[in-house]
């Protein structure tokens, strides 16, 4: 990931340290927001998206996925379905505004992007 961002190691490891986040957290802060996104596709069952967040199998990914969002890969699933359905008779807004302060999130998000890039692949 330092090589990805163009920074030594040391530097890292030094950011990550003043920001209060370990590598660790933001691979999962990166897998599980892939997560959610993948499993409102359909088509996609749950061993490949394991994969392609990097899990060695399904059943790793779920206890994952359950430690995060408090229900099965499934579960969600069938909510984020439900929600579409509802989701398709309500008015849509005429502007979405971004949040304020958003700006200045953008640099200290950086290397959870860089996983969300890496995770694409």
């Amino acid at each position: 990931m330092a090589e990805e961002l163009c920074v030594s190691t040391r530097t890292l490891k030094r950011y990550l340290r003043d920001t209060g986040a370990s590598y660790r957290q933001l691979l999962d802060g990166a897998r599980q927001l892939h997560a959610t996104e993948l499993l409102a596709r359909p088509g996609l069952t749950v061993e490949k998206i394991a994969e392609r967040l990097g899990y060695s199998s399904g059943a790793n990914f779920s206890r994952a996925f359950q430690r995060w969002v408090g229900v099965a890969p499934g579960q969600y699933r069938g909510r984020v379905e439900l929600d579409a359905s509802a989701a398709e008779d309500m008015p849509r807004p005429a502007a979405i505004r971004e949040p304020a302060g958003y700006g200045a999130r953008l640099d200290s998000a950086r290397p959870q992007t860089l996983l969300s890039l890496k995770l694409h692949k």
